[in-house]
């Protein structure tokens, strides 16, 4: 899959989540990389996808004028997954369902208990604080099912 072919898959899942997501989706942008570069991804783990911002619970009423969020989903990691073409746009739809469910502040372990961790997706993905992108962050749980996503 070229890096064409693989914009299209994620535009084509975008387009398949429900319009309450679309509707909640406020400053944030999604980038297809290649590959996670060593400020992305220092510790060369191979990531799948990346979001990099303030979760949306985390934005108090003074959230204004900030440059956008950012969800980077990596090609080349989804490739080396060797998945047939079908099963690859389902993993590409599920590491962007993964990255939107930390824009709406579910952290790595309730996604791992819901079935959408990154040892469910094939690979690993992180989330990062917009104030410092260089620590993992952790958040409290939210009760915002990702069921509904599917």
């Amino acid at each position: 899959m070229n890096h064409r072919q693989f914009e299209a898959a994620v535009r084509r899942a975008m387009n398949g989540l429900p319009d309450w997501v679309h509707a909640a989706l406020e400053n944030i942008e999604v980038i297809v990389l290649d590959e996670a570069d060593q400020v992305l991804d220092p510790e060369r783990q191979g990531l799948l996808g990346l979001y990099v911002g303030l979760p949306l619970p985390e934005r108090g009423v003074d959230y204004a004028g900030e440059l956008p969020d950012v969800i980077y989903l990596f090609r080349k990691p989804h490739l080396k997954l060797n998945l047939s073409p079908h099963d690859l746009r389902r993993e590409i739809a599920k590491t962007l369902i993964h990255e939107i469910a930390h824009y709406f502040g579910i952290d790595d372990d309730h996604l791992e208990e819901l079935g959408w961790g990154w040892s469910h997706a094939g690979g690993p993905c992180v989330c990062w604080a917009k104030s410092n992108p260089y620590h993992l962050i952790s958040r409290n749980r939210t009760d915002l099912s990702l069921y509904c996503l599917l």
